[in-house]
């Protein structure tokens, strides 16, 4: 229920599971305003992994540097800053910087792929009851015509209900889930879509001063369109409501005169709104996205989060549906994203303080480094270190079962930590496709994420010199069940033996190695087994095919 990039892509990674599904929207018609503009780099891993992520990048554009206008006369520049630097260039990571695109951008590329899988959204479509089943919930859609008109109430059975309707969404009062945390009303920002004429479409353009009262001209595609934000104490109760008095308020606040406003197409009045719901999952029914979670725009944490809320969530479900879910795989969607949405308000409440309290701007001036500006933005907003470590159904043979009340687990994660189950899984590149014999299969080179797929579990093996083709063996039982692809990974030079794997790859450079925390060595005497789960995240990690045995009776029914 609603489809914004949250339920579209929940209804994207069930489609491509094979499971049946049907998304509605009580909108009209789809919307074409920005809204939130960032799409971070697990984002687009995301978007990469389900197939539409080079028509989100086609339409948009790079974290452009932050040009700081002196005031009164808005003209000459202050600073530039780079208000969030790319992530280290490593084999391990596919994207390094955060996008920025309309959502109504990226709302369209989702619905393509959601279309091309024989999906669609249904328009004028609203949930009005719910009722839980033993084995069911039973929802009770009302369609409205063009019109406006009514049609009559239908109700069917479904095995499950993914509330994606939004922090104003009607779902979670149906099942008696609590939305607990605060309004702040006095704490607010005005946005804004319009055309700029005069203005450069290379810089994220700011005057004013944010203790106070400040304006932002963001470019988004196509240009001369720009996304223009206001924010501070001094932002008044009564806001523009057409492009002349818009123009006015800009030019007040800026000093700029020659930069002329049009075609102001959307705004709206944000107010701080910071909660999360006291229940992921109730019976049949699931929350993700801002259904689930409300919270500051500072640190651009919403379609992320939404997106590994149904990242996560999907592949569970679509086992469950084919009936080969064990009793705790589904509640480990609440157990596992509970604690990094927790995590997630804490980072962006913070951010939320400097930005839309921020004390008189230090930064402004010349000589001080950009990250005492409100504005910036570090590495850990990525969400590429978000991990599930204390979950119970992911199994690490070198660590003890573990809860998230662990003093020692960090749901964010810190960059160049040990690699362990239920953290994501590292891209690698430079690997080569060869058969059994080592015969190279393609001439170009791929990389781990090109291959990966949200519909099975991969299992990856980094054999060692005593490792034997009947080791593997017991895997033969899951990928003939459908959810188990199983890949070989060795360096130049090794044989890969008498092996019935679905990929055999060379790791030339090292890179696979190296990224998954192994020594570069090839006279490594240990056999390495990594289980990556639909969603992205190692699920288990030994050095015995026992671990993968062990995290598959820890999902699966067991009598499969």
């Amino acid at each position: 229920v609603g489809a914004g990039p949250t339920g579209l892509t929940m209804a994207i990674v069930l489609m491509m599971q094979g499971v049946p599904t049907r998304i509605i929207d009580e909108k009209a018609q789809y919307s074409t305003s920005s809204r939130g503009t960032g799409v971070q780099t697990r984002s687009q891993e995301v978007l990469r992994t389900i197939g539409c992520v080079d028509e989100v990048l086609e339409n948009a554009t790079p974290p452009f540097v932050i040009r700081i206008y002196a005031s009164p006369d808005g003209v000459n520049t202050v600073k530039d800053f780079e208000w969030s630097p790319p992530l280290k260039e490593s084999p391990s990571i596919l994207f390094r910087s955060i996008a920025s695109t309309s959502q109504a951008s990226l709302e369209a590329a989702l619905r393509k792929r959601l279309e091309a899988l024989g999906g669609c959204v249904e328009l004028s479509t609203s949930l009005v009851g719910l009722r839980e089943g033993e084995n069911y919930a039973a929802a009770e859609t009302i369609h409205r015509s063009p019109t406006g008109e009514p049609a009559a109430t239908v109700t069917r059975k479904y095995a499950s209900v993914v509330a994606a309707d939004g922090a104003k969404g009607r779902i979670r009062s149906m099942v008696g889930v609590n939305f607990l945390g605060e309004m702040r009303k006095a704490e607010r920002m005005f946005i804004a879509d319009v055309t700029a004429d005069g203005l450069d479409g290379e810089h994220w353009h700011r005057w004013g001063d944010m203790s106070n009262l400040s304006c932002f001209l963001k470019p988004m595609v196509p240009f001369p369109r720009f996304q223009l934000q206001s924010i501070g104490p001094q932002l008044p109760e009564r806001l523009p409501t057409n492009v002349d008095k818009l123009q006015n308020f800009f030019s007040g606040i800026s000093g700029r005169h020659d930069i002329i406003l049009s075609d102001m197409t959307w705004s709206t009045e944000w107010r701080a709104n910071i909660r999360m719901v006291d229940m992921f999952s109730t019976g049949h029914v699931h929350f993700i996205g801002d259904a689930a979670h409300c919270h500051s725009p500072a640190g651009g944490q919403g379609v992320v989060t939404g997106m590994t809320d149904a990242f996560n969530l999907a592949w569970k479900l679509a086992l469950a549906y084919r009936g080969l879910a064990s009793e705790a795989l589904l509640p480990s969607y609440q157990t596992e994203r509970m604690p990094v949405v927790a995590n997630m308000l804490s980072l962006t409440n913070a951010l939320h303080a400097r930005t839309i309290g921020a004390q008189p701007q230090m930064a402004d001036n010349a000589s001080e480094s950009a990250a005492r500006d409100p504005m910036y933005r570090d590495n850990a907003l990525s969400q590429l270190w978000v991990n599930y470590r204390w979950s119970s159904i992911v199994v690490d043979e070198r660590f003890p079962r573990r809860t998230s009340e662990d003093p020692h687990m960090n749901p964010f994660g810190v960059e160049g930590d040990t690699l362990q189950a239920g953290d994501r899984a590292p891209d690698a590149t430079s690997l080569r496709e060869v058969d059994a014999t080592t015969e190279i299969i393609s001439s170009s080179e791929t990389t781990l994420f090109k291959v990966y797929s949200p519909t099975v579990h991969t299992l990856i093996v980094f054999p060692g010199n005593k490792f034997l083709p009947f080791d593997l063996e017991f895997a033969s039982r899951y990928r003939t069940m459908a959810i188990l692809t199983l890949w070989i990974i060795i360096p130049s030079g090794q044989p890969a033996g008498d092996v019935a794997a679905d990929k055999i790859f060379i790791d030339a450079a090292g890179h696979a190695r190296s990224g998954y925390g192994l020594s570069s060595a090839p006279a490594d005497s240990e056999t390495h087994y990594f289980l990556v789960r639909p969603d992205g995240m190692i699920g288990a990690y030994g050095t015995g095919p026992g671990i993968v045995q062990e995290y598959f009776r820890n999902i699966l029914r067991s009598d499969d």
